[in-house]
């Protein structure tokens, strides 16, 4: 699953000058939260020469957000997972470039993604958090930092 992410991840940067992939890791994660490996968390921005262009933020919007290896500490008994979350979000022009997502996993369909985050430093860094649900396991908030590819 890991090199699936990272295949879509660097299909995409190439698909669209104005799109730029993010990748990054599960930051101060809590007992529970991983099954020992890395979290990895990637998204796409796409805005008017993004990253850092000056009018990257006007009309920007994320999209194609994926995790792996995330874990339920509540249950732990089910095996750590991955989610792709197929939703589109606009990124707030005023810093600090806020956006959220929420909707159903693509890959299995019971796990609900929410997902909120930040662009500091004109896009060169993000920050946020992301929680699955699913029959009352959660992973808790799962804080990460991602950053341009």
């Amino acid at each position: 699953m890991l090199a699936a992410l990272a295949m879509a991840l660097a299909f995409a940067a190439g698909a669209d000058a104005k799109t730029v992939s993010y990748t990054g890791e599960g930051t101060s994660l809590k007992a529970g939260q991983s099954k020992g490996l890395p979290i990895l968390m990637g998204f796409e921005l796409r805005g008017k020469g993004c990253p850092g262009g000056p009018h990257c933020f006007d009309h920007a919007l994320v999209s194609k957000f994926d995790g792996v290896s995330w874990a339920y500490p509540n249950c732990p008994e089910v095996l750590d997972s991955g989610f792709e979350l197929a939703k589109t979000s606009r990124v707030a022009k005023a810093a600090p470039h806020t956006f959220s997502a929420s909707g159903v996993n693509e890959n299995y369909a019971g796990d609900q993604v929410t997902i909120e985050g930040r662009l500091l430093r004109h896009g060169r860094l993000a920050k946020g958090w992301f929680t699955v649900t699913d029959s009352g396991c959660s992973t808790g908030r799962v804080s990460w930092t991602a950053k341009p590819d």
